[in-house]
């Protein structure tokens, strides 16, 4: 007498005899697991970049000129248009020379000392995954005169 396996929702399989009549055929399924790997993108970390800004004081020499003359001095507090050059002049008797400095503009600008490029990239690595898999197997008995077929279909002797 055949026996039929009848899945018992556990997961196993409970065996049961099934009696069949000539001509009859019983189809059984064999079933396998099968391990498959799923991938998903996932945050693994970041780079957090920080910029700051540090003061220092620079001090830098600058050559400076100047002219003088001992007469008699008159504040004027002019000064001088683009191109302008202060020349002498005379009124009357008197030689007026004018008496001219440079003086210091001090100007701040900003420059851009240097550049960070940062390049993000994707990069494929080969890993190896493994996990216990299960597979149904079939064991056919014969009781009395039943024969019992092998895989390609002839009796077993």
């Amino acid at each position: 007498m055949p026996l039929d396996v009848i899945p018992n929702g556990e997961g196993r399989a409970v065996m049961q005899q099934v009696e069949l009549q000539a001509g009859e055929r019983m189809l059984v399924q064999l079933r396998e697991e099968q391990l498959y790997a799923i991938k998903a993108w996932v945050e693994a970390g970041a780079i957090l970049v920080r910029k700051g800004v540090e003061t220092t004081t620079q001090s830098i020499p600058v050559e400076v000129l100047h002219e003088e003359v001992a007469v008699e001095r008159k504040a004027v507090n002019r000064v001088l248009a683009q191109g302008e050059t202060a020349v002498p002049r005379e009124e009357g008797n008197v030689l007026i020379v004018p008496v001219v400095h440079e003086e210091l503009v001090v100007m701040k600008r900003l420059v851009v000392k240097e550049e960070i490029h940062i390049t993000k990239r994707r990069v494929s690595e080969q890993r190896e995954v493994s996990d216990t898999v299960r597979r149904e197997t079939l064991t056919l008995d014969s009781e009395g005169m039943a024969q019992v077929p092998t895989r390609d279909g002839t009796p077993r002797t």
